[in-house]
């Protein structure tokens, strides 16, 4: 998803996952564009932002930043 520019979002130890599957050097994987986060228990509020980014199909911004396969 994340290759393809696609919405991602994680909460709790999806973040952790999130920042383990980190390629070496990434700044920008957890928060970027279309990454939506949440370190909390409001899944409500982070549901809602996910449906929006899911809206706009695709973050193309990070295309510019290619990742090794």
């Amino acid at each position: 998803a994340y290759r393809h520019c696609k919405p991602i979002a994680a909460s709790a130890e999806g973040v952790e996952l999130l920042q383990a599957a980190a390629y070496p050097g990434a700044t920008d994987i957890v928060g970027g564009p279309g990454v939506l986060t949440s370190n909390d228990t409001r899944v409500a509020t982070l549901a809602g932002q996910f449906l929006l980014a899911i809206a706009k199909h695709r973050f193309w911004e990070r295309e510019l930043k290619a990742m090794p396969a």
